[in-house]
This record gives structure tokens, sequence and C-alpha cells, in this order.
């Protein structure tokens, strides 16, 4: 999705996910031509779980800080054992186990 869909998605600006782009929290978007750019999946989960944080009120170089360990991030266990990650915005509303 272009830049302005993204954002949309989001719920924010396109000039705020130009700065989760410059400050690193957002890989750069994939090229798909000459001078259009490409948002999927994995930008969307980056961004959801920076915007997860942000709304619980942390600044954004904590946020960043946070993110670089990307195996820090919390992870649900199933009452069957099993391990999932689960995007930060549902954590952020949910009473969890912590595995």
């Amino acid at each position: 999705m272009t830049l302005a869909e993204f954002a949309t998605h989001l719920g924010v600006t396109p000039r705020q996910i130009r700065f989760m782009i410059a400050e690193e929290i957002l890989p750069s978007a994939n090229k798909t031509g000459r001078s259009a750019d490409a948002y999927g999946e994995e930008h969307a989960l980056s961004a959801q779980r920076y915007l997860a944080f942000y709304r619980l009120g942390m600044k954004p170089a904590s946020i960043k800080v946070l993110m670089a360990f990307d195996d820090a991030v919390p992870i649900i266990q199933s009452p069957l054992g099993s391990r999932q990650r689960v995007p930060l915005n549902i954590l952020a509303r949910t009473h969890l186990k912590w595995g």
C-alpha cells in the first residue's frame, strides 16, 4: 500500500510515518517502481507496536530502545503451552498471563 493508504490504515498522518522511518522505528518502504513505495505487513506490525506504546504515554526515544530488543517483546502463552506473538495494541487492552 502507498504511504497515504498506510497512514489511513493506521489512523495517523503520513508525516508521522516518515518520522518513524527517519528514526529507524520502521524499515524503509519497499520500492515497487521508479518512485513508488509499498508498505506491507512487516511495516504494519512495527507501526502498530510503536503506536501502542506511544498511546500508553511512552516517549518516542524509550519506545525505540524497547523495540530494538524484539525478543524482549511480551509473548502470550496459550493454555496448551504454544507461544505466539500478539500486537502490543492488543496487549495494552487485555489482561494477560505472561509466559
